[in-house]
């Protein structure tokens, strides 16, 4: 059994990767740990790396080919990450790091990493555990084996977006939320606009409002299509769904 891993920089792969390893027995190959060893190698930082084999694609032929070399740099790796001299400037490089990546892959393999339908599975590890995200994964996979449908989107609801005014009914999230703690599953509408997910209509904002409340870590989301939509939602309702994941939302992610 395969199961491959992708993911935003520094979302957890390599962390979830160990736990797989040390719970489950997995043999672990990981390309990153190859790249990281060759950009070290060659005195340079992550980010100088990528720019220098967006000309050079010698490199990723070799990080594809050798399957003992990437068991042992995983197994041996010692977390040793670039030294920032602040969270903006590391919240920088990740940005430019993941823009030079993205570029790069859709050059060499022709896939754009930004588009979900190249996935069989999608889970949110912004809130949860390592654990969580790995039985919830499991999960998928066992349901995918024996013909079973299954739910592709699994995500934080403190990570939504508001997409359209709406209603909190306190007494009805009460409700909802005491369902969701008993077994209940909360599901959301969702719509995916640039690399952000957005509560597609109003049932959806209480469900993911009451699972807040639940103190449940993931949801279901169901993918609407959102060619041609707009988002642009009211100052307002910005104002009340951060009130109720608990954090503002930044300029970038207020809309698309």
């Amino acid at each position: 059994m395969f199961i491959s891993l992708s993911g935003q920089l520094g979302s957890g792969k390599s962390t979830l990767c160990a736990y797989l390893q040390d719970k489950f027995g997995f043999e672990i190959f990981s390309t990153g740990a190859i790249h990281r060893k060759l950009a070290k190698e060659k005195n340079l930082s992550t980010l100088e790396f990528n720019k220098l084999i967006m000309e050079d694609k010698s490199f990723d032929v070799l990080i594809d080919a050798p399957k003992e070399a990437a068991d042992r740099v995983f197994n041996n790796r010692v977390l040793e990450e670039e030294n920032y001299a602040s969270k903006e400037d590391a919240l920088r490089e990740l940005l430019d790091r993941r823009e030079v990546e993205n570029a790069r892959f859709k050059e060499f393999y022709g896939v754009d990493c930004d588009d979900y339908n190249n996935y069989d599975f999608v889970v949110d590890t912004t809130e949860s555990t390592t654990e969580k995200v790995a039985s919830t994964i499991l999960a998928a996979k066992d349901k995918a084996e024996n013909g079973e449908r299954y739910a592709k989107y699994f995500l934080s609801p403190r990570s939504l977006r508001p997409s359209s005014p709406f209603i909190a009914n306190k007494r009805r999230l009460i409700a909802l939320a005491d369902r969701y703690r008993y077994g209940e599953e909360p599901e959301v509408a969702i719509l995916k606009i640039n690399n952000a997910f957005y509560v597609a209509d109003a049932a959806g904002y209480e469900a993911a409002a009451a699972a807040i409340r639940a103190g449940i870590g993931l949801i279901r989301g169901r993918m609407l299509r959102s060619e041609g939509v707009t988002i642009n939602p009211r100052a307002v309702d910005i104002e009340k769904w951060e009130k109720i994941v608990n954090h503002k939302m930044t300029k970038r992610n207020r809309q698309a």
